[in-house]
């Protein structure tokens, strides 16, 4: 019970620092020919390749159960980030992640 009390405020801690959204580059290639001659008589140069910007949602979310949490992101960036902040927050109030139980899946 006491646990759950100490770790109140680890879930905003953890994503401090950590961008909200993420700027991928698209590149796809959009074929067109290269005049309307070409285009009539099905023949012609194709490839032009077009590049876009998209901003994506990273999601994330730290689950808690007693005094264990876990934490899911889909930004790989995110780890060192959410780890140095955990470390910071825990070490604050006097206690420390057991390094042997703690693993990071891809």
């Amino acid at each position: 019970m006491i646990a759950n009390f100490v770790l109140n405020g680890l879930e905003e801690a953890a994503f401090i620092n950590c961008k909200k959204t993420q700027q991928v580059n698209i590149i796809h290639t959009a074929m067109k020919r290269s005049n309307e001659k070409e285009k009539a008589a099905g023949a012609g140069k194709y490839v032009k390749v077009v590049r876009s910007k998209m901003s994506l949602v990273v999601s994330r979310i730290l689950v808690r159960f007693a005094d264990d949490f876990i934490v899911i992101t889909t930004d790989e960036r995110d780890i060192p980030i959410v780890k140095a902040n955990i470390k910071s927050f825990l070490k604050a109030r006097g206690i420390t992640i057991n390094e042997e139980k703690s693993r990071v899946f891809k």
